[in-house]
């Protein structure tokens, strides 16, 4: 083998050089070195946000050779990404939640896929859901990103108008105010252009839920009523992609329409020993922080004043254009597709579940929220505590953190999770 005038081998010297510049990546991850703003990634910033409260450290992490352990040697991340099968594109509105959002973002990045995401933030915000967006900028993560305004989709003022106009008129019996007026024409545009724009890239299964909303695998429900169908775990990337599509391989599955309507479970602030929630995860990450991991507690599947009514997964490919239109409910955004009589859908009647959380009362009580009004106080918390019905106890979700971790490395997946569930200053 060919030495330097040292004695050094070349490929020693490879390994080293190697071995220097992967340290000072991460070096440079820890530390937050390189500002963002000079790098051109995959996710676009449509809007003026300039009124964030967050710090602007956690925005300038740049991940440019991201790595994770196959069990056998490290592989860049996107040697798995290029090419990928499939994958899940979602519309989110925000309203100060990033206490959420860290979470979310990583869960379903991990367990859908999610690969293309737009995402609005409601102009009374305090804060911008950018920093915590910049951290998906490498392309080594395939994910892109949208942040919009209100002019990337209400710039047309008399279709706002026509939008506002025809939420006084559906709430004209009703005393709402001028905020959540305002709230539900920004939401009927939102999604309306938000699935018009993924429709036009070619995406298909699109997500619609809040922040606070995680989809999965019904496991309970499959083992009863899928006995002869493999179903991959949770901690396994795309599992829910997965499913989805041995499920419509099968000749009798109820997944035929572009609308799944699907079941929500909600799940209360009734705490567990440590024990309990910090079970199965990855060392050095703290459960309690977690949404997913915290929260052990939801209603019955036949609480229907608990968990409420369905949210939707959207296969666009299959959606005509003809069919698209300023949405009347997130619960039924394409009224042509998603029927009325799946509103309250049962858990065990649907092979997949969203859960939803409360979380913590501070976190509850942070926002000014637009859709509850003043309704959003410390009564309103405690009702939402306390179930009618008998509470149970699912842990089905627990194991995605740690396959997420595996999957990027747990150092990758700590500077991605950076202030999980941390309420902004």
């Amino acid at each position: 083998m060919r030495t330097t005038r040292y004695g050094i081998s070349a490929l020693a010297l490879l390994f080293i050089v190697y071995v220097s510049s992967t340290l000072w990546m991460h070096s440079k991850i820890a530390n937050g070195a390189e500002s963002a703003d000079s790098y051109s990634g995959s996710i676009s910033f449509d809007g003026n946000l300039a009124r964030s409260r967050l710090s602007d450290q956690s925005s300038r992490t740049h991940h440019q050779s991201i790595l994770f352990n196959t069990g056998t040697r490290l592989e860049p991340l996107e040697r798995l990404e290029i090419n990928r099968p499939g994958s899940f594109s979602s519309c989110l509105l925000v309203m100060d939640d990033n206490h959420f959002l860290t979470e979310w973002l990583a869960f379903h990045y991990h367990v859908l896929p999610l690969r293309r995401l737009i995402i609005a933030v409601d102009p009374r915000s305090v804060t911008t859901p950018a920093p915590i967006l910049n951290r998906w900028r490498s392309p080594n993560l395939n994910f892109n990103i949208s942040l919009w305004a209100d002019h990337d989709f209400m710039a047309d003022t008399e279709e706002h108008r026509v939008a506002v106009d025809w939420v006084r008129r559906k709430f004209e019996n009703t005393k709402i105010g001028e905020d959540l007026i305002q709230h539900r024409a920004r939401q009927r545009l939102f999604y309306y252009k938000c699935m018009k724009q993924l429709k036009n890239e070619n995406r298909d299964w699109t997500i619609l839920t809040d922040s606070d909303e995680y989809l999965l695998i019904n496991y309970e429900t499959v083992k009863t009523t899928k006995t002869g169908l493999v179903t991959p775990s949770v901690d396994e990337p795309g599992s829910v992609l997965t499913f989805l599509q041995r499920e419509l391989a099968q000749p009798m599955t109820n997944l035929t329409s572009p609308c799944i309507q699907i079941p929500r479970s909600r799940f209360n602030a009734q705490e567990s020993e440590s024990s309990q929630v910090q079970k199965l995860v990855p060392l050095g990450l703290n459960a309690s922080q977690f949404q997913t991991l915290r929260w052990r507690h939801h209603a019955d599947a036949y609480n229907y004043a608990a968990n409420r009514i369905s949210k939707v997964v959207m296969d666009l490919s299959r959606v005509p254009w003809s069919a698209l239109e300023p949405v009347s409910s997130i619960h039924r955004p394409v009224r042509s597709l998603c029927g009325r009589r799946k509103l309250h859908l049962r858990a065990p009647e649907q092979v997949f579940v969203i859960h939803h959380y409360l979380g913590t009362w501070a976190q509850y009580s942070y926002r000014d929220d637009s859709r509850k009004g003043n309704e959003r106080g410390l009564l309103a918390y405690q009702k939402a505590q306390q179930f009618v019905d008998k509470v149970e106890t699912d842990d089905d979700i627990r194991p995605w953190l740690d396959g997420f971790a595996r999957r990027t490395g747990v150092e990758i997946a700590t500077a991605l999770l950076a202030g999980v569930g941390v309420i902004d200053p």
